[in-house]
């Protein structure tokens, strides 16, 4: 019995051993947390890809509607061309020249072959785009050959300073780069602008290299304007149910929403 009660008391003195859970290197844990975030990346990389294919192919695809429907408003716009190369408008020339913003309103479906070619004169190469010019008496002359599918104004100060910082843009090479200070420097420097600051001058007192900032420059993407917007543009040389043409300087008003 003694015996039995000293075996007892010896085994519980003795050391228990804990049964250890299976472990991992930390370099093949980290390895598999790599290689999970390539699995995500991949997979969010493909279903971009499947909707970009299954938006091409929708855009490739019209129905005969559409051409037919396309073809008759390009005869129109061509109509409408020769209609106001025989009676031509009288255009309101400014007393100076002044700095415009001009917006594209509307797509390509039905222009002109002339309508495109004076909108890509103008930079204005889709629907949504901005750019600056200096208005006179050609340039207004060209606005109202493509008014059905611009909207324009005068640009004044607070609007190009606010476009110029939330949209600016440089075209370099056929590349569109974010425009700092360092970029201006380089690329303008020797016209004495070196900074975004300089830039706005130019643009605003219609300075001496403003052709060569307008170069610089990319056109500007623009955001469509929520809401009724029409009706938060005044009456200027047409009515205010007309969404193309002149705006004068309440033009402002939409730029300010599409920024």
């Amino acid at each position: 019995m003694d015996n039995v009660e000293m075996n007892a008391d010896e085994s519980s003195l003795v050391p228990k051993v804990r049964a250890r859970l299976p472990t991992l290197p930390v370099k093949l844990l980290k390895r598999r947390k790599q290689v999970n975030k390539d699995v995500i990346k991949q997979q969010r990389k493909r279903s971009t890809d499947i909707r970009k294919r299954a938006q091409t192919q929708k855009q490739l695809f019209h129905r005969p509607a559409y051409f037919i429907s396309k073809a008759r408003k390009s005869a129109r716009d061509e109509s409408r061309l020769v209609r106001s190369t025989k009676k031509k408008p009288p255009v309101d020339v400014p007393n100076r020249e002044r700095l415009g913003i001009v917006i594209r309103i509307f797509g390509d479906t039905g222009l002109a072959p002339e309508s495109s070619q004076i909108l890509s004169l103008l930079r204005l190469s889709s629907k949504n785009h901005a750019v600056f010019v200096k208005i006179s008496q050609a340039m207004l002359e060209l606005l109202a050959t493509v008014q059905p599918y611009i909207i324009w104004g005068y640009a004044d100060l607070a609007t190009t300073r606010n476009l110029i910082f939330k949209r600016g843009k440089a075209k370099i090479g056929g590349k569109v780069k974010s425009l700092t200070n360092p970029l201006v420097e380089e690329k303008l420097g020797q016209f004495g602008l070196i900074c975004i600051e300089d830039i706005i001058h130019e643009l605003t007192s219609l300075g001496p290299h403003l052709r060569d900032v307008l170069g610089f420059l990319a056109p500007f993407k623009v955001r469509p304007p929520t809401g009724d917007w029409i009706s938060v543009v005044k009456k200027t040389h047409h009515s205010s149910n007309q969404r193309s043409g002149n705006r004068s300087e309440f033009i402002s008003q939409l730029v300010n929403k599409m920024v």
